[in-house]
């Protein structure tokens, strides 16, 4: 190599960092809203590689210079899930989301190694370029909350440790690891057991309720679980009706999501016709089966909610819903 490299590289690296920062915020945006599809508690944080950093490992081998091309790690992110469910299910998606070229490396060990297990994916998309107009690669992992603890110990010991550990030290370290396999192992059980159990179809219903109003309020709802309410608004459906609430209600919400976006907002904050008082159960996850009530079965849902505190509350909204059926 010339001597002018040190130059391109550092010129290519000043000329591409605002680009790199672009690029990570709007892919931490987009893997933040999706990974919260899977589960609320996700998060979803990221870095640009430094200059420093970079330009370190651009020459770490002598006589092997990287070029600029060769890094694929430039913008690096991790999302993080509380359950290896969560990890699993947006993994999965990730790997069907085609337009953006996943590329998966599943690091994983041989069954006789104490070795970290991840989900590592490439990713790049048409519209988050350079300044050359190419695809900005970039690197996310997906993990646990217990297994993303056990590496930010790892990566500042060993990775980054200023010390070389010995192999004692080492294996005390790596034995950590047993320690998160089971953690994620013991809590994935007791989700599993605890969604067969018959009490627990309120907490399910609920928990997809959640869902399907985040995915219409691009975010954050509340869910403060007003006391009684869902018990109440679930008396408006029929025994035969019960059963298939969740299933019925993501068929409404599609079918009508325009719709409900539009009426939804203009009951929330900001709006010129909103008040608090009367408003703030619009944010709430029992809106949406107020809604499908008012505009399924009006009458169900008046006798529901006759003579109860909510009644003042959820009358209006039945006249707001029912608007929906002559949509």
């Amino acid at each position: 190599m010339s001597t002018d490299d040190v130059s391109s590289l550092t010129e290519r690296y000043l000329q591409e960092e605002a680009a790199l920062h672009s690029a990570l915020d709007e892919w931490a945006e987009r893997l933040t809203r999706n990974a919260r599809r899977f589960d609320s508690g996700a998060t979803v944080s990221g870095r640009v590689k430094s200059y420093r950093s970079f330009l370190g490992k651009a020459y770490r081998r002598a006589g092997a210079v990287r070029t600029w091309e060769q890094f694929g790690d430039l913008v690096a992110l991790k999302a993080i899930f509380p359950t290896r469910q969560g990890v699993d299910l947006f993994s999965e998606w990730l790997n069907e989301q085609h337009a953006w070229s996943p590329s998966l490396d599943e690091k994983e060990g041989s069954p006789s190694e104490l070795k970290y297990q991840a989900k590592q994916f490439d990713l790049c998309a048409d519209d988050i370029t350079d300044s050359t107009g190419t695809p900005i690669k970039i690197e996310v992992q997906v993990r646990t909350a217990a297994s993303d603890a056990w590496y930010v110990v790892d990566h500042r010991l060993q990775y980054k440790g200023m010390v070389e550990l010995t192999s004692d030290l080492k294996r005390k370290l790596n034995r950590l690891i047993v320690l998160t396999e089971l953690f994620d192992e013991e809590v994935d059980a007791v989700i599993k057991h605890q969604a067969t159990l018959p009490e627990y179809a309120a907490a399910r219903l609920y928990e997809g309720l959640i869902k399907l109003s985040e995915s219409l309020s691009d975010g954050y709802v509340r869910t403060t679980r007003p006391e009684g309410l869902l018990e109440l608004v679930l008396r408006a459906y029929t025994e035969r009706e019960i059963d298939s609430v969740g299933a019925n209600l993501q068929t409404f919400t599609e079918r009508h999501r325009d719709a409900l976006v539009e009426i939804i907002t203009r009951h929330h904050h900001g709006s010129e016709s909103f008040l608090e008082a009367r408003d703030w159960i619009y944010y709430e996850p029992e809106a949406l089966l107020i809604a499908e009530r008012a505009a399924q079965k009006p009458a169900l849902l008046r006798s529901a909610i006759d003579g109860s505190d909510f009644q003042p509350l959820i009358e209006p909204m039945i006249g707001v819903f029912q608007t929906l059926k002559k949509r």
